[in-house]
């Protein structure tokens, strides 16, 4: 599924000068599957490859849980800057979480 929000996400992050690698829908020849694209991305934060990640899915529900399923993850799932912004500076989240159908 393409996502016009996943889309936008990744256009604003590589305008502010973020190294964006995709999965999924946004990369041709990936598995579209969210639970594939969050783990994928989950295992660059583990191994070190990525610095953090943002995974999205219809809800955003499974998509931290698969990733949170990685070692060494520290999935959210916020719906707000504040609370995005309170997970990574009180719970060290690494992850991102954000539902495709509730963000505009």
């Amino acid at each position: 599924m393409d996502e016009p929000v996943a889309r936008l996400l990744v256009t604003e992050l590589r305008g502010r000068g973020h190294d964006v690698v995709t999965h999924g829908a946004l990369s041709p020849g990936d598995a579209p599957q969210w639970a594939a694209c969050s783990e994928a991305a989950a295992r660059e934060v583990a191994a070190g490859t990525a610095d953090q990640a943002v995974v999205c899915c219809w809800t955003g529900t499974g998509a931290s849980i698969a990733a949170n399923k990685v070692p060494g993850v520290r999935a959210a799932l916020c719906t707000d800057a504040y609370t995005a912004d309170s997970a990574r500076r009180w719970n060290d989240a690494n992850v991102l979480a954000l539902s495709l159908r509730l963000t505009s």
